[in-house]
Order: structure tokens, then sequence, then C-alpha cells
């Protein structure tokens, strides 16, 4: 079973009748195959592929399919754009449980020349965007196992987020406290915008076999590499502040 998106792409044109009255027409580009419908007037639409630049060219392709498996039941596919270029991200995961994967959208020439890097995180210990931005905590006791859930953004640098997403996916028919769900919570930074994107990923729900409730987190990095320098300038001004209060003390 596959999962796909279908995002079509309008074009607006305008004919003129013998009462000199304007008649909107809707004219559909099909994104899968590059081919228009046919109409007795497309000028208008060939002079507008032709003021096309060539990155709007490489966006009109095929959509991202992602694969759904008995482990991996369920799918969310959201576009991503990362320095210039629009990408699909596939997140599949299963009702029951707290596994997230992840799918990328490998036909992006960008990700094929490396021009953007993919960094993907279960454990939150080599994640430099977590050290410098995020306050995860986990809390583990008989009736719970949660770990690195989001707590708030640490207070040296959160001016400079910019927060592009935010959206619970809740998946109980009726409770007042929610334990089962999948929450994308987004940031990139606002002195390179669109050359770094973060996308946390928290998977919550209650377990009837263990009766524990169990919360997972997961990140996803999609960068230039002018967004992981700037990441690294950040990781410096940090490690000079704290060598400064180490010396002052």
């Amino acid at each position: 079973m596959t999962l796909s998106t279908y995002n079509p792409y309008l074009i607006n044109t305008y004919k003129m009748g013998n009462n000199n009255k304007k008649r909107k027409e809707l004219t559909m580009m099909n994104c899968d195959n590059n081919n228009f419908s046919e109409d007795n007037n497309v000028s208008d639409i060939s002079l507008l592929l032709q003021q096309n630049d060539e990155k709007k060219k490489q966006s009109i392709r095929k959509n991202l399919i992602i694969e759904i498996t008995p482990n991996f039941n369920r799918g969310i596919i959201q576009t991503l754009h990362v320095s210039g270029e629009p990408m699909q991200v596939g997140i599949m995961y299963d009702r029951k449980s707290a596994l997230v994967q992840f799918q990328i959208d490998n036909e992006s020439q960008k990700i094929k020349d490396k021009t953007v890097q993919v960094f993907m995180f279960r454990n939150f210990d080599s994640c430099l965007f977590a050290k410098l931005f995020l306050d995860l905590k986990s809390e583990i006791t008989d009736n719970k196992d949660m770990k690195n859930m989001f707590n708030s953004l640490k207070p040296l640098y959160s001016r400079y987020l910019i927060p592009f997403i935010n959206e619970k996916y809740d998946f109980q028919a009726s409770s007042d406290v929610s334990t089962n769900y999948l929450r994308l919570t987004g940031w990139k930074i606002m002195d390179v915008d669109n050359e770094l994107l973060f996308l946390l990923i928290q998977r919550v729900f209650y377990s009837d076999t263990t009766r524990l409730l169990v919360g997972r987190s997961y990140g996803l990095q999609l960068c230039s590499e002018r967004g992981l320098q700037c990441l690294n300038r950040y990781n410096e001004d940090l490690e000079k502040q704290k060598h400064y209060v180490h010396n002052k003390i």
C-alpha cells in the first residue's frame, strides 16, 4: 500500500469575448507528467512557461510515495522548503507504538549532489541543534516512560528561532487527557532562514500491555553548508561563554 500527495499547479488564463467581457478559465497542469490539458487558446500558458526559471522547472516532478507496512501503518507527508527548493518528507508511524520512521525525497537534485544534507536523530546527545536551542526532559516512573520530550526553548538563543510548524495529530476518540498522539514542531534559524530547518517529532501513546504512558522524540534536520556553518558559529559562541564563566569563577 502506498500513500502519495497530489498538488496540481493551476494557471489562470483570460479570454476576450465578442461582448468585450472577460471570461476566466482554469487550466490545470499535471505535475506528474508535465502535460497540459488541450485548449484552443494556450498561448498565455506557453508564454508563462517560457518565463519560468530553471528552479521552478525542476520542482515540477513526481510526488513522494511512502510505503505503508504492518509496523508503520500510518503516514504524513510534509513539504519543507530548504535552500530554495521544496522537498517532501514522509513520516511513518504506528498507532499502537512509539515507532517513527522518516523517508526523504531522494530524487531531489540538491540531496543527490549533497547541497542539502539530511541528519536524523533518535539519540539527541549528538544533536547540536538540541544542545543549543531545546530543553528536553525525560520522566521515568512506575506509570511513565517519557524520553527526550520537549519542555521549552533554551532562553540564550531562543529569540533567533522562527517556528514554521506546530501540529498535533490526536488519535483518541474522546478523553480528557491525551495519551495517544503525534506532534510535529519545527524551527528555522533567523540568520539563514530556509538554509536550516529542524523538525521535532514527538510520539506519545498508552500501552495497554504494560500500562505505561510511553513517549519518544525524533529529530530531522535539513540544511545547506551555509546553514551548518551558522549552527557551528552558535556553538562556538556558546563554548566561549562557558569558558568565560568558568574563568570568572
